[in-house]
């Protein structure tokens, strides 16, 4: 079975879990997260695993959120599955 990462719904939701901090003080807050590779991801850098796991702990986002099966609309847990 093939994933796919929804990165902009994980770059949505650290956006809205900084609200208004600086990458400097968002990334003192994400432990193993420098505010350079914050500020790649943010604009648009593909992370490594460990980045994504703790941008999607610190981040509070559902896992089901960010990663889905490929070719259905919704998660690959069964959560609104819907083919494309």
């Amino acid at each position: 079975m093939a994933v796919e990462l929804q990165l902009d719904a994980l770059r949505e939701a650290v956006r809205g879990e900084m609200r208004g901090l600086s990458y400097n003080e968002a990334a003192k807050l994400i432990p193993g997260v420098s505010k350079q590779t914050l500020h790649r991801v943010l604009a648009g850098s593909f992370p490594d695993l460990e980045t994504f796991v703790r941008l999607v702990s610190w981040s509070g986002v559902d896992i089901c959120d960010v990663i889905t099966e490929a070719g259905v609309q919704g998660d690959m847990f069964g959560h609104n599955p819907v083919k494309r």
